[in-house]
């Protein structure tokens, strides 16, 4: 929804905005979004991604290099419907490494569903 909204694709992003609000939607007990507010970090950790395993970096991860503001735009749009739909918890990694965001990962997990 938020790749498609932040694209102006709106019928296609509120299709997804419908299929959400029906009643069947699956529920979800806790919700956490982790998010690094620099874009150089996240240039650094893609950098990171594609020596270490590059079949895991996918086409539209490479928006925060070839087009910076829309990839913000679609995080602002996944962060805002992510907390508006889930309740989700936003964790900023910009200052962990992965130890750090794994653990401020399942903290935040712990507490989303208890």
């Amino acid at each position: 929804m938020a790749h498609y909204s932040a694209r102006g694709e709106h019928d296609l992003a509120d299709g997804f905005a419908h299929l959400m609000a029906q009643p069947d939607f699956p529920q979800v007990c806790g919700a956490v979004a982790m998010t690094a507010a620099s874009l150089v970090i996240r240039r650094e950790r893609l950098d990171m991604r594609r020596r270490e395993a590059p079949n895991e970096v996918a086409p539209d991860d490479l928006a925060v290099i070839a087009a910076p503001d829309l990839f913000l735009r679609m995080e602002e749009i996944l962060i805002g419907e992510t907390v508006k739909q889930f309740g989700a918890t936003i964790i900023d990694t910009t200052d962990l490494n992965k130890e750090q965001g794994v653990a401020a990962l399942a903290a935040a997990y712990d507490e989303a569903i208890q």
